[in-house]
């Protein structure tokens, strides 16, 4: 990496599950066993916490998949 990036802390990345999901589960469990950079954050899609996320990042994406 370049010794110019910045520290992983200023990394963000947005989850935007549904809450008791299976998927949610599913993303909890993997970035327990699972090393992740930067810091996670998960959000509701039932009450649009998703969508300020979105709007506060550098980017956003939905993929309904």
């Amino acid at each position: 990496m370049s010794a110019k990036a910045r520290h992983l802390d200023n990394f963000v990345t947005v989850i935007s599950l549904h809450s008791g999901s299976e998927g949610e589960k599913y993303a909890r469990d993997f970035l327990k066993e699972n090393q992740w950079y930067g810091k996670v954050i998960f959000v509701n899609q039932e009450d649009n916490q998703h969508l300020d996320a979105m709007c506060g990042s550098d980017m956003g994406i939905i993929y309904d998949g």
